[in-house]
């Protein structure tokens, strides 16, 4: 089940009837009508126009965790990241328990450039993941980090929460939308490559042979090699050279055939 990296999901009106419901009539009719105005706005695309309506409703009932919910996602929506984060902080406050808005919370995080925020909250994700006793949680395979914007097309950028001993990935950059569709980026491993360099005395102790490689219906290219995992920051700044035509492939470089050669 892949966590899917944008479209703003409205929380039904229900909720906020539910927690308004101890207001005095007239308050909760006029909650209720107004949040219903921004509800219709956003299912017609016109998010900026609701935003205000929520900053409004958030302002006036700050225990309503499904106002900023809708509210951050609107806020992303229109470029105001910043906010976005902010609003999410606050639904993460309210719904500490909620995993989703933890993920969303490191979407806006590196949409906001608070790259380091982002990825103390990635560890924490995988922590929760691995030790959760939630079963949604449990079946999720991957979680998404951000969407990036590049000339091959947007793409969706997922990390694995587990990584599979005998055909390891660890990240996908999944072109969504764009000239590039349907390409993908992928950083994996090859146990076999890493015993037959152990046994070649070319791979010490710890180290283990990553491949960024490029994926389309035509062919498969490889872009990187490593030799441990890189930190997040140095894999998005390759995938964002190689999704932008800056990187070339290194099928030309003089590599040992091991390296050279792609993971299946």
């Amino acid at each position: 089940m892949r966590p899917r990296c944008s479209v703003p999901v409205t929380a039904p009106l229900a909720c906020l009837i539910f927690l308004v419901a101890h207001m005095a009539g007239a308050q909760t009719r006029d909650a209720e009508t107004r949040f219903g105005d921004a509800v219709r706005l956003l299912q017609s695309g016109h998010t900026r126009e609701a935003v205000p309506i929520l900053e409004s409703l958030a302002a006036d009932h700050p225990k309503a965790p499904n106002l900023y919910w809708n509210l951050a996602q609107a806020e992303a929506e229109t470029g105001a990241h910043g906010k976005a984060v902010a609003a999410w902080r606050e639904y993460r406050r309210l719904e500490p328990n909620d995993w989703r808005g933890l993920e969303k919370l490191i979407q806006s995080e590196h949409a906001a450039g608070e790259h380091a925020a982002a990825e103390t909250d990635s560890v924490k994700l995988v922590q929760w993941w691995k030790n959760s006793t939630d079963k949604e949680l449990k079946t999720q395979k991957r979680f998404c980090r951000e969407v990036v914007e590049s000339k091959a097309g947007r793409a969706a950028s997922f990390q694995e929460f587990e990584i599979a001993a005998d055909s390891p990935v660890y990240y996908t950059f999944a072109v969504q939308a764009g000239d590039g569709a349907g390409t993908r980026l992928i950083l994996s491993g090859n146990p076999k490559t890493d015993e037959k360099l152990r046994k070649k005395s070319r791979l010490r102790d710890g180290e283990t042979i990553l491949i960024l490689s490029r994926i389309s219906a035509k062919s498969r290219e490889t872009f990187r090699i490593y030799r441990q995992v890189p930190a997040y920051a140095d894999l998005r700044k390759d995938a964002l050279a190689v999704l932008n035509g800056n990187l070339k492939p290194v099928s030309g470089i003089s590599v040992s055939e091991e390296l050279a050669t792609p993971t299946p």
